[in-house]
């Protein structure tokens, strides 16, 4: 299953204030990541993929990714241990004029017989839904 998400840092953000958005994935494993970036960030445009209190993506914590017009691709076997698992896509923009959206895609191998479901409880929740 792919997701799909992105992240928009607005101008100007500074590292010790960055623009955070938590992403859920469904159980199974993480098997590629996919960061672009569009033209024009000149490379002052920086994130992080974090899980919980780790930073998974680059694995390095003093490292980031920051391109211009670039689309990184990262093979991977990461273990998602739970329906909704979330992924937090951390980035920040110093001496930036302009905001910047940067595109993140995750492949992932759901665990398991429950792939549909798991994707359901995602999208709707765990609960029934509401008749009319």
């Amino acid at each position: 299953m792919r997701f799909v998400y992105e992240l928009t840092i607005p101008k100007a953000t500074a590292k010790t204030a960055p623009t955070v958005s938590k992403v859920a994935l469904v159980k199974g494993r993480l098997i590629n990541i996919e960061v672009a970036f569009p033209p024009g960030p000149a490379t002052l445009v920086h994130v992080v993929i974090e899980d919980g209190s780790f930073q998974i993506v680059p694995v390095n914590r003093d490292a980031d990714m920051a391109w211009d017009d670039f689309t990184m691709v990262i093979p991977m076997r990461y273990s998602l241990s739970e329906v909704g698992h979330e992924l937090r896509l951390v980035g920040w923009s110093p001496g930036t004029t302009f905001e910047h959206k940067i595109t993140f895609r995750f492949d992932v191998e759901p665990e398991g017989d429950d792939d549909e479901r798991s994707m359901i409880q995602l999208l709707f929740g765990s609960g029934p839904r509401p008749q009319g």
